[in-house]
């Protein structure tokens, strides 16, 4: 819709924040404020995807983690829906 390019990795935040030009203020700062959350998701996808030796994700991750990720999806939605 603005012209950008989605990248071919899983937090855009960097490029959302490159191109805030073409984004109306009060969406810019909505995004920005999710910023610590996004990288938060960045850090939790492989592990949660794959595991490790020590780390099994369906035991290690609680209902409270899940619920987090729920919030933060739910909070880019909202912003999206209004951007639109």
């Amino acid at each position: 819709m603005i012209g950008i390019n989605p990248p071919k990795w899983y937090d855009v935040i960097d490029i959302i924040i490159e191109n805030r030009e073409k984004i109306p203020e009060h969406i810019f700062k909505e995004i920005l404020g999710l910023r610590k959350d996004t990288k938060w998701l960045r850090s939790q996808r492989e592990i949660s995807f794959y595991g490790s030796d020590d780390f099994i994700p369906t035991t290690e991750y609680s209902i409270s983690d899940a619920n987090k990720a729920i919030e933060i999806a739910q909070k880019f939605i909202k912003i999206t829906q209004n951007f639109i």
